[in-house]
């Protein structure tokens, strides 16, 4: 019980106090979520890629992600959820769509997120933004599989021993 009123305090910390009305709340706490989960997975994909990698480019795409969620963050607390709603999804697919070019390309397991995103949209956006954002990471799958075929991305994907023995 004790747990339940904390995580309540939590939200309502960062839900602005003139928003009364239950729906919209509800609006709001999905929102929250989705910030929090998506600045977790970047922070610790910034920390794994880019910090152990050592890899500088996904340090700076990462950090400035993780920046532009905290601050999506801050204005949600102030009313602004329409930057937001916006910023997240739209910031995450164009993260995703650089680390990929840089990592392994269609062979990334970032392509996964991409996907991910899509869901994320149709949560925070709207029915509508998902059919624009599922036509955008299309086009980001096939850019990217086009930039693999005329080798503008090397590929360091090594098969699996278990590739290597079927064939």
């Amino acid at each position: 019980n004790e747990v339940n009123l904390m995580l309540r305090r939590l939200q309502d910390f960062f839900t602005p106090a003139s928003i009364t009305d239950e729906k919209t709340r509800s609006e709001y706490r999905i929102l929250q979520f989705v910030l929090l989960i998506a600045l977790v997975a970047a922070i610790a994909s910034l920390i794994a890629d880019g910090i152990v990698g050592k890899k500088i480019f996904s340090i700076i795409t990462l950090g400035i992600l993780s920046g532009l969620l905290v601050v999506s963050a801050i204005l949600l607390k102030f009313g602004f959820d329409r930057f937001a709603r916006f910023i997240v999804p739209t910031s995450l697919q164009i993260a995703l769509s650089l680390l990929i070019w840089q990592g392994d390309g269609t062979h990334d397991v970032a392509m996964i997120a991409l996907a991910v995103n899509i869901i994320l949209v149709s949560l925070v956006i709207g029915p509508r933004a998902t059919y624009v954002f599922a036509f955008l990471s299309s086009i980001t799958v096939v850019l990217i599989g086009w930039a693999e075929l005329q080798g503008w991305i090397s590929q360091n994907v090594q098969p699996t021993d278990l590739v290597i023995a079927v064939f």
